[in-house]
């Protein structure tokens, strides 16, 4: 049985005493215990921030668009990504037949990660307003709007057009989501030129392509606009539509024209779908009737 002192036993005893004359020794531990851990902190910290600015620079970045929830914009957000305004780059008035002309405008969004989902818009000539729409722009993208056959040939400084009731919408990866959904293949364009009336007879001008839909989607109602340019000038500008296009399916698409092309022209095609509306999808058994 252990020796007692009292009611303090002999090992208790002896184990305050060796605590006593080391206390001061377990308090420098602790001390440089602590001193070391907040060092390794400190390090860890210098070395995640160089990781993070200088070695990955764009991770700061993508931290950031991942904050961005449905309209909330932390200050930091709001300094690096201000939003801008639409901006109206270009107005053209081109001839779309011998009494009509086209007045074209291109909408163009500057800003990198705002889309502009839903644009509401006005073609004026003078006060009259002579069409109205809505479109999308994708970030750091253009879109053309065009008021089509307008009677006479109005001069493009009694042209304008008013951008109201624009939707925005926060995408950080909007490219990746655009390159999924609008990979369309256009190929063999081919332009005919109108020819002047022979014997009675008028011959219209064509422009065709083919187009085919390399994504695996499925849609309705695809519209192309399609821009003939001669130089830097807008010589003429159509737009064609087709019902259906389904994924890795492939249409002829051609549209006629009322005038002549300008020597050799250069033929722009740009595809127009909404890709954001849920309403251009479909699966293959939501088609019936003809459009089978």
């Amino acid at each position: 049985m252990p020796e007692t002192v009292g009611s303090i036993s002999n090992l208790q005893l002896k184990l305050g005493l060796w605590y006593a004359r080391n206390k001061i020794l377990f308090r420098k531990a602790l001390i440089l215990f602590l001193i070391l851990l907040n060092a390794f902190f400190f390090g860890y910290s210098v070395f995640a921030t160089t990781q993070l600015f200088a070695v990955h620079p764009n991770e700061y970045e993508n931290v950031m668009k991942s904050l961005v929830v449905n309209g909330f914009y932390p200050e930091a957000w709001n300094a690096k990504y201000p939003l801008s305004d639409l901006q109206v780059t270009r107005l053209d008035v081109v001839p779309s037949g011998p009494e009509t002309s086209n007045i074209s405008a291109v909408i163009s969004n500057p800003n990198t990660v705002y889309v502009a989902k839903k644009v509401k818009y006005d073609i004026y000539v003078s006060s009259e307003i002579v069409a109205s729409g809505e479109t999308y722009v994708w970030p750091e993208s253009t879109k053309y709007v065009v008021a089509y056959g307008i009677k006479g040939t109005p001069s493009p400084a009694d042209a304008n057009v008013s951008i109201y009731n624009v939707e925005w919408l926060t995408m950080a990866q909007h490219e990746s989501f655009v390159d999924e959904r609008m990979n369309f293949e256009i190929r063999g364009i081919q332009a005919t030129p109108e020819r002047a009336a022979i014997e009675g007879k008028r011959s219209l001008g064509t422009i065709g392509f083919y187009v085919r839909n390399q994504t695996v989607f499925n849609y309705y109602d695809v519209g192309f606009t399609i821009a003939v340019l001669s130089g830097n000038n807008l010589a003429g500008i159509y737009y064609a539509r087709i019902d259906t296009l389904k994924s890795l399916e492939e249409k002829y698409v051609e549209v006629n024209t009322l005038i002549p092309f300008p020597g050799v022209p250069q033929i722009q095609i740009e595809p127009d779908i909404n890709v954001l509306n849920p309403n251009v999808y479909f699966t293959d058994d939501t088609i019936t009737g003809d459009l089978k």
